[in-house]
């Protein structure tokens, strides 16, 4: 349960960096730049001190190593486009209900384990999911009352967007062995760091922030991201997806919807407060 909080701690920090990009108006591009360089070389570094002490590249099959190449570009690109569809939401909609959007795509990743692996949740974890579900239909009433403002149609993409990174997660720990997670991430975070390269010097940037902020604010969340996903692939080792991902999910939403209200003074109503407390629920019968 350890690696599962040290995740929750990462995931959290990542959305209340995102939250201080939209406050500081940093430059966008350049702060998921930054993030993708820090990741990837936090990364490349446990990596080597790995390969060093545990395992060699000889002992890593060329099909194997093919198959996990395809699993990190596909996971790369739906953590790229997840990451400044999330950066772009927080903006609108808030830390609070962008954060619950984007961890509640969790229940992609359960339904394809069920259907795919035969791994059903229990009969409490089954009844914290439906609770999750009714936490998600009051935030989204809560986004239609005038006091939340925002565009609601982002909602979905970030829905599917995260869905499909968790569940990518999951398939990496039901397939390939544990000893390679930083291998394997050092591959994803290779490909988003070319897919951000690409993004920095197209279009124009902005202009409205200092390199300095725009670099605090990349480390931040790229620290933040490189944690938040080895050690979501590590609890894979240990416990089932029906247990990691509503927990990650309900745990994410819970912190970070306090942290909206309480450190960046987001307002709410009576349908995100109810929200909140069936997520706290939601939390409790999983673990049961």
């Amino acid at each position: 349960m350890i690696y599962l909080m040290i995740s929750l701690a990462g995931f959290c920090m990542l959305s209340i960096g995102f939250k201080l990009v939209s406050i500081y108006q940093a430059d966008m591009k350049r702060v998921i730049f930054i993030n993708y360089v820090t990741a990837t070389v936090l990364t490349m570094a446990v990596t080597v001190l790995s390969l060093k002490d545990k395992y060699s590249f000889e002992r890593f099959g060329n099909n194997d190593f093919w198959k996990m190449m395809c699993l990190a570009i596909a996971l790369g690109f739906s953590m790229i486009q997840n990451l400044w569809c999330t950066e772009v939401s927080t903006d609108k909609n808030g830390l609070g209900s962008t954060t619950f959007f984007s961890r509640a795509g969790f229940l992609i990743c359960i339904v394809l384990s069920a259907v795919l692996w035969k791994d059903f949740p229990g009969m409490l974890q089954a009844a914290g999911i439906l609770v999750l579900l009714i936490s998600m239909a009051e935030m989204m009433r809560g986004t239609q009352d005038g006091s939340v403002a925002g565009d609601r149609k982002l909602f979905p993409v970030l829905f599917i967007g995260s869905g499909l990174v968790f569940f990518f997660n999951a398939v990496y720990g039901k397939y390939f062995p544990a000893e390679h997670k930083p291998l394997f991430l050092s591959i994803v975070f290779m490909m988003t760091l070319i897919s951000s390269v690409v993004l920095l010097f197209r279009g124009e940037r902005e202009q409205s922030s200092s390199l300095t902020t725009d670099i605090l604010l990349g480390g931040m969340i790229g620290i933040s991201n490189a944690v938040g996903t080895f050690f979501q692939l590590k609890s894979l080792d240990f416990l089932s997806v029906a247990v990691v991902m509503p927990v990650s999910a309900a745990g994410n939403l819970l912190i970070v919807a306090l942290a909206g209200r309480f450190c960046f003074k987001e307002k709410g109503n009576r349908h995100t407060a109810a929200a909140i407390v069936l997520a706290v629920i939601s939390l409790i019968l999983i673990n049961l």
